[in-house]
């Protein structure tokens, strides 16, 4: 039998997810594009472009070096990545100027993504350790701009359901960046990388 790490690599569980985070790709932007249509919520459109381009970058990763063979790291990892993805549109707004932190958190993520280039995965992984751009800021701003994401949408689009999805999302998304320093420690570049960069998400706060 094949160890998980191998299996992952395997052209059928390629297929298999990518075909998977397609389906769950288009549930949500169908589901945000009906929202602007009913609401006339340019937040929801602003988003939704946002993930369609995460989905594109998710297609053509580069391939792992290493990648972490444990459950708990997947089931965070994905539980991370995937919670966004069930936000839904609401009518009820906190506050207009969400709209403006939304768009704050896609400048942040195309920053980040230029930084990151293929680099990128779900799963706790080494694809090559990233140092340029916002990463000489920080060690994680794509979580970053996740995190601002999920302010943005809450305050113009806020239910109990969102509430709950903005929780989970944003508790998993901290366990997420904690398990993938954990993994990459081993990494000489990337233990370098942590001695000149000392923050995490924001500047002399963590």
């Amino acid at each position: 039998m094949k160890e998980l790490p191998d299996l992952i690599r395997s052209k059928p569980w390629q297929w298999i997810a990518n075909i998977s985070m397609s389906l769950l790709w288009a549930s949500f932007a169908y589901r945000h594009i009906m929202g602007y249509l009913e609401y006339d919520q340019p937040a929801f459109l602003i988003y939704c472009a946002s993930e369609t381009f995460i989905a594109i970058l998710f297609l053509i990763r580069n391939e792992v070096q290493t990648l972490s063979a444990k459950i708990s790291d997947w089931a965070i990892a994905l539980l991370a990545t995937f919670a966004g993805m069930l936000l839904t549109p609401s009518p009820t707004i906190l506050w207009e100027g969400g709209v403006w932190i939304v768009v704050l958190a896609t400048i942040l993520q195309f920053a980040s993504v230029l930084s990151l280039q293929r680099s990128f995965g779900i799963i706790p992984a080494n694809r090559g350790v990233r140092t340029g751009g916002l990463y000489r800021v920080v060690r994680h701003p794509m979580y970053l701009s996740y995190m601002v994401y999920y302010v943005g949408y809450l305050l113009v689009s806020a239910s109990s359901w969102n509430v709950a999805i903005f929780l989970v999302a944003m508790t998993a998304m901290l366990i997420r960046l904690t398990l993938e320093e954990e993994h990459l420690s081993s990494d000489a570049t990337y233990a370098e990388y942590r001695t000149r960069v000392k923050w995490r998400l924001i500047p002399f706060v963590f």
